[in-house]
């Protein structure tokens, strides 16, 4: 007997075509057996649910710190939006970069003449700053560059 959560397993059962005809309405009302099921060129399965367990919700008890973990980090990354989003509107305000960094307990780093590779600067701070519409003569450009969850870089 092969187990089949809904979001598949091992297996015959991490080929979604057989997790789709698995939890079909009319696999699971009876004894009904599947039509073949090509897992792979010249592989074919026929299954049949010998038994259903429907999901159940889990107990408070059991994922109370999944969830505050959760909340937390939705928390904090808001915070952090909201707080990169401050410094961004400073910067349109006329704040340098150089101001903002230090309010922020940072420093400003520059770098000039960065190929689209990006060797030596972050990635996703490489692909916003070649994302950016030119900038217009005498006006800044700004944007802010999200680096995973939590942390975000303003470019200009």
């Amino acid at each position: 007997m092969l187990k089949c959560p809904r979001g598949g397993g091992d297996g015959v059962a991490a080929n979604p075509e057989v997790v789709r005809t698995a939890f079909a309405s009319q696999m699971l009302a009876g004894n009904d057996v599947s039509g073949a099921i090509e897992i792979a060129p010249d592989h074919v399965v026929v299954i049949q649910v010998a038994e259903h367990q429907p999901s159940e919700p889990r107990p408070l008890a059991e994922v109370r710190e999944e969830v505050e973990q959760t909340i937390r980090a939705e928390r904090a990354a808001a915070a952090a939006q909201e707080a990169a989003d401050a410094l961004l509107a400073a910067a349109r305000d006329g704040a340098t970069l150089d101001e903002l960094a230090g309010q922020a307990g940072s420093e400003a780093q520059r770098r000039e003449g960065v190929a689209r590779s990006g060797a030596g600067v972050d990635g996703a701070i490489v692909e916003t700053v070649f994302s950016m519409p030119r900038p217009i003569e005498g006006e800044r450009s700004l944007m802010l560059a999200r680096m995973g969850q939590r942390n975000f870089a303003l470019v200009e």
